[in-house]
């Protein structure tokens, strides 16, 4: 049997008075997720919204987090809609940790759009929101073609960024952009 373990970046609802319009990973997807691993995976999934900790303690909330990352195989980001800071700090971490990060991110959503019209004087076509681009090693339309991706490393490991994208994409941006 295959063990894998899945940390799910995400919102987590913020008690009774988040009125907010967004996505959380549900009980559906995570479900999904097992599914489509399917027979012969054992699927640990460490979502932080349902782990258990002391909320009211800021920094043991932070710890928890990435402690989780960090005991993961694959970070998996919920990037279907608007998102807070702690997903880009995770995502930032698994590239520490040399972990696989995976986003959930289909054209129309909030960080990947077909047309963006106007930003600062510049139509954008087929945009990705650049720390999607910057931090995802996968980037997928629906649970079913993240799964097939990280089912495909775990039997033939793809080559995943790490911390090094940062200097690397500086970089970019001196070469192609700076002084143009």
């Amino acid at each position: 049997m295959n063990k894998v373990t899945m940390y799910l970046a995400g919102s987590i609802k913020k008690g009774d008075t988040d009125q907010k319009k967004t996505s959380y990973w549900s009980d559906q997807d995570e479900q999904e997720i097992i599914k489509f691993f399917g027979d012969g995976f054992d699927v640990e999934i460490l979502n932080p919204a349902t782990f258990p900790i002391k909320r009211s303690d800021s920094f043991g909330n932070f710890g928890a987090d990435m402690y989780l990352v960090n005991k993961s195989d694959f970070i998996f980001v919920d990037a279907r809609d608007k998102k807070g800071i702690g997903i880009g700090a995770e995502m930032v971490v698994a590239k520490y940790y040399n972990i696989p990060v995976v986003c959930l991110c289909a054209y129309d959503s909030y960080y990947k759009k077909r047309f963006l019209p106007n930003v600062y004087g510049e139509n954008l076509h087929n945009w990705t929101h650049p720390f999607i681009v910057g931090l995802s090693d996968y980037v997928a339309a629906t649970i079913e073609e993240a799964v097939i991706w990280m089912k495909e490393h775990m039997e033939k490991p793809h080559l995943i960024k790490g911390m090094s994208v940062i200097d690397e994409s500086i970089t970019y941006f001196i070469n192609t952009q700076l002084n143009k």
